[in-house]
């Protein structure tokens, strides 16, 4: 038995799983969104990859995996949280988070500048989805005077 307030692995992915579906996500993020799951750490909803994991996890081409990505975060199932920058291979860090039938329980660093960067962004892409997550981050830099 578990400890109230604790994480649950098993719970938590099934609340993820439950939210992206219930917000009409296509096959793809929906797959995206299985394998971070399946591969977040068991002690928190984070998992670190890249998109050539992803791809050469699943099976799925690179648009795919992108398109499904970015799905995700526009709708606040994922967070980059670290080594978001970009790069070729390089791994970025996501948050899992189950945006439930209200506002995401998001655990972003709300300490300094990045953390008010990074709020900014989340809500920026909430509220407009199509952007992308640099679109968004350059947005989030202004608003915020950085």
């Amino acid at each position: 038995m578990r400890a109230i307030g604790t994480y649950s692995h098993a719970s938590h992915t099934m609340k993820l799983k439950k939210s992206a579906k219930a917000s009409g996500v296509r096959m793809g993020a929906m797959i995206v969104l299985q394998h971070l799951c399946s591969r977040a750490e068991f002690d928190r909803p984070e998992v670190t990859i890249t998109k050539p994991q992803i791809v050469r996890d699943l099976g799925i081409d690179q648009n795919t995996a992108q398109r499904g990505l970015s799905k995700l975060r526009a709708l606040g199932v994922i967070v980059p949280i670290k080594g978001f920058e970009g790069g070729r291979g390089v791994p970025v860090t996501y948050r899992l988070v189950d945006i439930g039938d209200d506002k995401p329980e998001i655990d972003a660093p709300a300490k300094g500048l990045s953390g008010k960067i990074s709020q900014a962004r989340i809500r920026i892409m909430q509220e407009q989805p199509k952007l992308t997550w640099g679109e968004a981050q350059l947005l989030a830099k202004r608003e915020i005077g950085a």
